[in-house]
């Protein structure tokens, strides 16, 4: 039974390193990757090195799940190991379920939510066999103090990334490279100094990895030591910077990263470790005793520094740096994380992953008015001089976002270093910090601060803030709430209840495993090819830019046929599969057009009739995309509630016209494939043929609708078939016509 439950708790540890650190790694590479600081493997490289040398600095905080949440004297083993399954389980799979949509969550108050939730439910178990307090089962007292300095260091979090910022952009300005080489040395050896005295003080704290002398000799010199560490940084950066003008910024960027990587594992290393620890640990003693499971009682917890088996402690640290550092290098999670919180940081225009919400204007709306009243005059020697400090000589655009570049290396570096201290501070103090929401605070602080958040984009960024603020409290709920059902489970239930459990978390991640590669797959292959940073001249317009539009009409030929069949077999898997198609051609859209007006001010005045031509040809593209995605939603509505569908006449009409309409694509798809522009009559002719085909069907529902042959509703979807179909036709004619016309005028250049 020993083994079984041992197996058990290491898998459980491995499943929460890998589902955790592919949350948590946006904490300490999105400040590196989204400044380009290095090659994405040397970033990598940096996190893990940080990582293993952090997970040993976690010991003090591995006493949170044996007493700094629970009170174990209250428990059985039976009764602790229901609430450390429970918690295991539910932790898991919500935080996997968030990955698998890109959405950060905090792995801390996952943990201390689950622990609180579970003994609630043994204290509910209790109360009915006697009589129990539920603060008897909980440190109500220290619980308070952690909720209370998460909530806290998130909103300070905020405040001093925005402050900070704001002061860095006003000293460097966007041309940091033009500073001062001795400013930037003396800040950027200060800011690494501040870090590397929170890293002193928690080798300090961990006690086992220092001799007694030399922890008592680096405690009696800290300020000799931490001017010393100054010297050295400045010094370095004077004369790299001076003599080889390497970018001081990048450098304190990789040494932040390594930083912030160490205190994650120092800090979060207890949130997938510390219940597996504390399971393995309390297993042994139950085996050792030798008594019955609801009759061995856990005090002996309360007391770790007297336990002699924490010398292994050390092996399972070492180990779990080993999965963390190779799960960031291989998890594919990981990315669809970082790629959420530089789309809320990105300074450059584009796509914003979210739509505005009522809140998100409300908060815009009054934060301009406020602004609006308390903002210096125009023309005021303030307004000018922070007007002249944050203009870019080279703003980012949409091409340098192409190549990774979200933002420059000062806010990199704020980013970093104040995350830093302040996870440091907490683990310093032994007091668990959520990392992943002192991280994006401070990320979406400096972001304000760096006018990445304009009118323009403001009610987005707002939005996709409060969103993932949003999914952190519903998140902490399920938590509660599912924890505390589960462990009631278990608790009447036993092994067999417990093992049921784990099969059917397992069963739920792998859905959300394959949920999540079927979306990427899908997102792959109708990825736009104008990808930021492609250089749009005449050329790829030709050439790259024609194969977008065969791939869009591809796509949308593709979803007709899914839309029309899945509505005359009622088919919700074909029409579902169709409306996420034609959501996700409609994204394309969208970033695709941006990036096209976001390159006019770089075109050459010879391209602008040619390109013209191009633009017009790609707004008949999205409008027939929208006419698509128009289509598709009502009908996957209309099944989906179960609703009437087409009666056996209004069927063979639909299969007529889903037949023609399929010939007509895949002419239109060949036309364009070999650019013959000349059958263009012929593309028309078929044009001509369906068109009164659709007049005539309108005709035969009016007449149907008229004897009462049809349902109301139903007939509403299929005129809008119609309606949208030969708008599809207009639409497909206009393009391939503009489309034309812009070869023409292209070859007369």
């Amino acid at each position: 039974m020993l083994i079984a439950i041992v197996v058990m708790f290491v898998l459980f540890a491995i499943a929460d390193l890998v589902v955790g650190v592919s949350n948590d790694a946006v904490n300490f590479l999105h400040s590196a990757i989204g400044s380009a600081v290095a090659r994405k493997r040397v970033i990598y490289g940096v996190a893990a090195a940080g990582i293993l040398v952090g997970v040993f600095f976690s010991q003090n905080m591995m006493d949170l799940t044996s007493s700094g949440i629970v009170s174990p004297g209250m428990f059985t083993f039976h009764d602790l190991m229901s609430v450390f399954v429970a918690v295991m389980i539910v932790n898991i799979v919500l935080i996997d379920v968030c990955n698998s949509y890109g959405i950060p969550t905090s792995t801390t108050t996952a943990l201390i939510i689950g622990l609180i939730g579970g003994s609630l439910a043994i204290a509910l178990i209790k109360s009915n066999e006697g009589t129990v307090a539920f603060k008897s089962f909980v440190d109500t007292n220290h619980i308070f103090l952690i909720l209370g300095g998460i909530f806290i260091s998130v909103n300070l979090a905020f405040a001093i990334g925005l402050i900070t910022q704001f002061l860095a952009r006003v000293m460097f300005t966007f041309q940091s490279n033009k500073r001062s080489a001795v400013l930037l040395s003396f800040v950027g050896a200060i800011a690494l100094t501040v870090i590397v005295f929170f890293i002193i003080k928690k080798v300090l704290h961990a006690e086992a990895l220092l001799s007694e002398s030399w922890a008592t000799y680096m405690q009696l010199h800290i300020q000799e030591i931490l001017w010393l560490i100054f010297a050295i940084f400045f010094s370095v950066f004077l004369v790299s910077g001076s003599l080889f003008n390497i970018n001081i910024p990048r450098i304190v960027v990789i040494f932040g990263t390594f930083a912030l990587a160490m205190a994650f594992a120092a800090n979060d290393l207890v949130n997938f470790v510390g219940v597996p620890l504390t399971g393995i640990e309390s297993a042994i003693k139950w085996h050792d005793l030798g008594i019955d499971a609801k009759a061995m009682t856990l005090g002996f917890l309360e007391n770790p520094a007297d336990n002699p088996t924490r010398w292994w402690h050390w092996v399972f640290f070492g180990m779990a740096g080993m999965v963390l550092a190779v799960t960031i290098f291989k998890s594919i999670k990981t990315q669809a994380v970082i790629d959420t919180q530089l789309l809320l940081e990105r300074q450059s225009p584009g796509e914003d992953r979210f739509g505005s919400s009522e809140i998100s204007r409300r908060v815009v709306r009054i934060f301009l008015q406020f602004y609006n009243h308390l903002r210096p005059s125009p023309q005021s020697k303030l307004t000018t001089f922070l007007r002249r400090r944050y203009q870019p000589t080279t703003p980012l655009s949409v091409s340098t976002v192409s190549s990774g570049t979200y933002f420059d290396t000062i806010r990199a570096s704020v980013n970093l270093v104040i995350s830093s201290i302040l996870i440091l501070s907490g683990t310093w103090l032994n007091i668990p910090l959520s990392t992943t929401f002192i991280v994006f605070m401070v990320a979406m602080g400096s972001s304000l601060a760096d006018q990445a958040w304009n009118r323009e984009n403001a009610v987005y960024r707002v939005s996709g803030m409060f969103t993932i603020l949003g999914v952190w409290l519903l998140v902490s709920v399920l938590t509660f709430l599912s924890t505390g059902i589960l462990t009631f489970i278990i608790w009447h239930g036993g092994s067999v209840a417990a093992v049921a459990l784990i099969l059917l978390a397992a069963w739920m991640v792998t859905k959300s495993w394959k949920y999540f590669k079927a979306r990427e797959t899908r997102e792959k292959l109708m990825k736009t090819d104008i990808r930021r940073g492609t250089e749009i001249n005449l050329e790829w317009m030709a050439d790259a830019g024609s194969e977008l539009f065969r791939k869009q009409l591809l796509e949308t030929s593709k979803i007709y046929f899914l839309t029309l069949q899945g509505f005359i077999d009622e088919d919700f898997a074909k029409l579902r599969e169709g409306n996420e198609k034609a959501e996700l051609l409609i994204k394309q859209s969208k970033t695709g057009r941006q990036t096209l007006f976001a390159n006019i001010s770089k075109m050459s005045d010879y391209m602008l009739e040619p390109s013209h031509h191009y633009i017009q040809a790609y707004d008949y593209m999205a409008e027939l995309v929208q006419s698509m995605h128009n289509l598709t939603g009502p009908i996957r509505e209309h099944v989906e509630n179960n609703h009437k569908g087409l009666n056996e006449s209004q069927q063979d009409e639909i299969s007529h016209l889903l037949e023609e309409t399929t010939t007509y694509f895949n002419y239109l798809i060949h036309l364009e494939k070999e650019f013959r522009f000349s059958n263009l009559d012929d593309l028309m002719h078929r044009q001509q043929i369906i068109l009164p085909m659709i007049d005539e069907l309108r005709k035969n529902q009016l007449k149907r609708l008229k004897s009462g042959d049809s349902k109301t509703r139903v007939s509403i979807l299929y005129l809008e078939i119609l309606a949208e179909t030969k708008n599809i036709l207009l639409y497909s004619i206009n393009m391939v016509k503009s489309h034309r016309d812009f070869f023409i005028a292209s070859r007369l250049r």
